[in-house]
């Protein structure tokens, strides 16, 4: 993550003279879900984004404003309504439509549904998790010289781990008696659907 200017802080550690854990460190980071607007569980989605796909029901009894071709008007199938040839656009169209995603396999413009990364989260009594504090602490290197975060795993922590890579910048215990985090079923897409992680700089 520094190739792209991040600029690492420091994992959860030990101060020898206070003889306590100090918290992670580093800048603050936003971390967001995207993926298919059609595997979005209804009520995770943009509330703006369910508005404008609603029919209005006051348009009931509106006029249809549609353009209707007048009997004398004749028009090919290559023709936009100003007559002119659109057949270079149907095949921009084409070629778009065909466009994928190399990782993924499927279009990007598909990739339309985006949450914060707290929305697959509830607290160990079930709430709601409010925004979470991310910071970028950069794990360490291991006497190996291998990246402890890649080693052990642990890329975005929750609780204390002195090679984490992300953490959040308060102390959490790693004791599976105090885990103050859980998975959210209800608002995790289905197993096998296809997800970006989009880390960024807290603005």
């Amino acid at each position: 993550m520094g190739i792209v200017g991040f600029q690492p802080g420091t994992p959860v550690g030990w101060n020898e003279q206070t003889q306590k854990l100090v918290p992670p460190t580093g800048q603050a980071l936003d971390i967001r879900i995207a993926y298919p607007r059609s595997e979005a569980p209804e009520k995770q989605r943009d509330p703006e984004d369910s508005k404008a796909q609603k029919k209005d029901p006051t348009n009931n009894n509106k006029p249809d404003n549609k353009r209707t071709e007048q009997p004398s008007e004749k028009r090919t199938d290559n023709q936009s309504d100003n007559g002119t040839d659109n057949r270079d656009e149907k095949r921009s169209a084409k070629r778009n439509d065909e466009r994928t995603d190399e990782r993924t396999g499927k279009h990007p413009e598909k990739h339309d549904d985006t949450m914060p990364i707290e929305r697959w989260l509830q607290t160990s009594d079930g709430d709601p998790v409010d925004d979470i504090h991310w910071v970028f602490a950069g794990s360490r290197i291991l006497d190996d010289n291998r990246l402890g975060a890649e080693a052990d795993g642990t890329i975005i922590c929750v609780v204390d781990f002195d090679t984490a890579l992300i953490a959040v910048g308060q102390l959490h215990s790693a004791s599976n008696d105090a885990l103050w985090l859980m998975a959210n079923p209800k608002t995790i897409p289905p197993v096998g659907t296809p997800c970006s992680l989009i880390i960024r700089l807290a603005e």
